[in-house]
């Protein structure tokens, strides 16, 4: 209920704040049978790489994610660890489309016809419980957040 609730309370926020970014899928703990969690289409199974976020743009407007991160908890509480994905320049949202983002590898497929990048850490160290994952703008500003219970 909590995880539903802080997903409620984010998607809020977003409303007010941009009403247009929303979390619309997150894979943090991709099956280990066999090839069932090669969720990026490589032909390998590796938890790390396979995890995934997908952003989708329910407004209007274009949104210019360029310079937008994504953090765990432990990345941003520690000013030492990097982001673990940083958008780069030129990443455009258009309205009705999404983003998915992978913790690695070599994504291979149409993965809905989504704009495809892959973590600029090469982890997103999603941990099946207790973790946070924190989108913010190029300004630091927190767009959203989800709680992994």
């Amino acid at each position: 209920m909590k995880t539903l609730f802080t997903l409620f309370a984010s998607l809020i926020l977003t409303s007010f704040c941009f009403g247009q970014v929303i979390l619309n899928e997150i894979c943090y703990d991709p099956s280990n049978t066999d090839l069932e969690g090669d969720t990026n289409g490589d032909g390998q199974y590796a938890q790390s790489e396979d995890e995934f976020l997908e952003f989708v743009n329910t407004g209007t407007d274009a949104i210019d994610m360029s310079g937008w991160k994504v953090f765990d908890t432990e990345s941003l509480e520690d000013d030492m660890l990097p982001p673990n994905h940083v958008f780069p320049d030129g990443t455009i949202l258009i309205p009705g489309a999404a983003i998915v983002v992978f913790g690695g590898g070599t994504p291979t497929g149409d993965f809905g016809f989504a704009t495809v990048q892959t973590s600029t850490s090469s982890d997103f160290n999603l941990n099946n419980s207790g973790d946070i994952m924190t989108l913010t703008d190029e300004n630091d500003m927190v767009i959203l957040t989800f709680d992994i219970e």
